[in-house]
C-alpha cells in the first residue's frame, strides 16, 4: 500500500536501503471502503435484575485487575470503571436538557447509584461528598443514540429492561462521562470481531466468541440466517441500527443482550 500511495522512492533494491526509506503513515477511509456491509459495533448489556448484571460487571473488573497485576498496560480508551445504572435514570438525564433543577436531581440519583457500587473506587473526593451541585454527569454519543433507539415504538419489548451496564470515564474531579463499550472496526474485521476486540480493550470484558456468532446473523459476521427485522424484535441478541445520522446512513450497530456467558 505504501508503494501504491508514495511510489518506490528508493534508489537501490537492497533490503537495507528499502527499510530506511519506508514511510510510516495512517490510513483513514470511509465505511464504504471497509468490508462491504459490515458496521461498527457497540454493546448494551441489559437486565431486569441488578444482581444478574453485576456478575458480568464483576467479570470485567476481575479481568482488569488481572491485567494490571500481570504488568499489562490498559488500553488508552479503557474505562475508569464499569457499573449498572437504572435505564429510567438515564432517560431522565436525556430529557432533562438544560433544566438546572432536573439536572441536579438526576445527577444526584445517578451519582448515588455509582457511589453505592462497592466496586467503583476511583471517584474524586468531590464526587463522594453529599453535595452534587458542582458535579456534572454526561452521556457519550453512543449511549445517547441507543436510548433514542430503545424509545422507538418498534422496540417496546426492549423498554422492559431496568438496568444497563455502562462504562464511566472521569474527565475531571467534577465530571463523569458514561458510554457504551464498542467502537470502530479495523480493516478486514467483521462487525462481531470488532465488537469483541473493542469491548475487551475498553472494559476488559471478554465475550465468548462462539456464543456471539451463534446468536447473530451472517449480516454482522455471525452464523444465523436472520432478517434485520427478526433481529430487532427477538432472539438472544437484538441488533439495532440508527437509520439516519445527519442525513446519511449510519455505520453503527447496537447489540442489546442479556448478560453473556463468560469466555473461557
Amino acid at each position: 500500500m505504501s508503494i501504491e500511495i508514495f511510489g518506490n522512492t528508493s534508489t537501490t533494491t537492497t533490503d537495507k536501503v528499502h527499510s530506511t526509506n519506508k514511510k510510516t503513515f495512517k490510513v483513514n477511509c470511509a465505511i464504504c471502503l471497509l468490508t462491504t456491509h459490515q458496521r461498527n459495533g457497540f454493546v448494551a448489556i441489559t437486565s431486569n435484575s441488578h444482581n444478574e448484571l453485576q456478575s458480568t460487571i464483576t467479570s470485567a473488573r476481575k479481568s482488569t485487575l488481572d491485567k494490571q497485576s500481570n504488568g499489562k498496560k490498559l488500553h488508552a480508551d479503557h474505562a475508569h470503571f464499569v457499573c449498572a445504572i437504572k435505564l429510567s435514570s438515564l432517560y431522565t438525564l436525556l430529557s432533562a436538557g438544560k433544566t438546572r433543577s432536573k439536572n441536579e436531581m438526576v445527577t444526584k440519583d445517578i451519582l448515588m447509584q455509582i457511589r453505592n457500587d462497592e466496586g467503583v473506587d476511583c471517584l474524586s473526593p468531590e464526587m463522594t461528598n453529599e453535595s452534587t451541585t458542582s458535579i456534572q454527569i454526561k452521556m457519550g454519543h453512543h449511549l445517547t443514540s441507543l436510548l433514542w433507539l430503545l424509545q422507538d415504538d418498534k422496540q417496546k419489548s426492549s423498554n422492559n429492561v431496568k438496568y444497563i451496564m455502562v462504562m464511566g470515564y472521569i474527565d475531571s474531579s467534577h465530571t463523569i462521562e458514561l458510554d457504551l463499550p464498542g467502537g470502530k472496526r479495523h480493516l478486514g474485521e467483521t462487525t462481531l470481531q470488532g465488537v469483541i476486540r473493542e469491548v475487551e480493550e475498553e472494559c476488559s470484558l471478554q465475550i465468548d466468541h462462539d456464543w456471539l456468532v451463534d446468536n447473530v446473523s451472517k449480516r454482522y459476521g455471525g452464523s444465523k440466517d436472520m432478517t434485520t427485522r427478526e433481529e430487532e424484535v427477538g432472539g438472544s441478541i437484538q441488533v439495532l441500527e440508527p437509520r439516519k445520522v445527519k442525513g446519511s446512513v449510519s455505520g453503527d450497530a447496537f447489540f442489546v443482550m442479556s448478560p453473556p456467558p463468560p469466555a473461557y
